[in-house]
């Protein structure tokens, strides 16, 4: 078991960003030729494409996290000792991790949990929107759009 868990977390960001990335190119080549070819084209696949995109983004941010591939400017770590780079990388963690947690108590505060109020009454006017959100429904698919709008 423990050796899926590693695989899964060598391989899967990298799997999904392939899988998503395919759907994409897929889909856009296939509407292509229904558009021009066909005369044709179907309601779904710009949706297809467009969410696929959105989870593509996520996910390949999510991996350059893992990897330490986001762009940064690191001309002043190759002057700095093994000790002092280990502890800006620290801080540089610690801060995201801080800005992440914000970030969540920030959109936590659109939805009004029972017994639980985090937001600061100058984000209360985006919960009309998370409201309006749950109401609307994606026409080619029916299904609600909230999951997806809430990334």
């Amino acid at each position: 078991m423990t050796r899926f868990f590693r695989f899964l977390d060598q391989h899967g960001e990298r799997s999904l960003l392939l899988i998503f990335y395919s759907m994409i190119v897929v889909t856009i080549a296939m509407e292509v030729i229904r558009r021009f070819v066909l005369s044709y084209s179907s309601i779904w696949g710009e949706e297809i494409a467009r969410y696929a995109f959105i989870y593509l983004a996520w996910i390949g941010a999510a991996a350059a996290v893992k990897d330490r591939a986001h762009i940064r400017i690191d001309v002043l770590m190759h002057y700095l000792s093994n000790r002092s780079r280990t502890v800006l990388y620290l801080l540089g963690d610690l801060l995201t991790m801080v800005l992440a947690l914000v970030a969540l108590l920030v959109h936590a505060s659109h939805f009004h949990l029972p017994g639980i109020w985090i937001g600061h009454p100058r984000f209360t006017h985006f919960s009309s929107l998370v409201h309006f959100g749950r109401s609307f429904r994606i026409p080619a698919g029916g299904f609600p759009a909230y999951p997806i709008h809430q990334t």
